[in-house]
């Protein structure tokens, strides 16, 4: 027999177990939502740093329209998908 401290909520109990570490089913259940919490956290922010790859790719928006685009492109013989890759536009 071992007397312990419930790591959730500091109640003294009294267990056979070495491994037991929380005084009810409660407890445990508590020290496993916080557990899976801190675990959706970090891979929230794994997942947020990844987009930041992303962030000095972003293009400057034209300042022609897709109309005018598009006359320009038949000048040079392009689509307008060809043209807009082209000039990176």
């Amino acid at each position: 027999m071992d007397v312990r401290h419930c790591e959730i909520c500091g109640k003294v109990f009294i267990t056979d177990s070495p491994r037991k570490i929380f005084c009810s089913d409660e407890c445990l259940r508590i020290s496993s939502n916080r557990r899976k919490n801190e675990s959706l956290k970090a891979e929230w922010a794994a997942y947020r740093s990844s987009l930041d790859q992303f962030k000095g790719d972003e293009r400057e928006k034209p300042k022609m329209s897709i109309g005018e685009i598009s006359v320009l492109a038949k000048k040079e013989g392009l689509s307008y998908g060809q043209y807009i890759v082209k000039y990176k536009l």
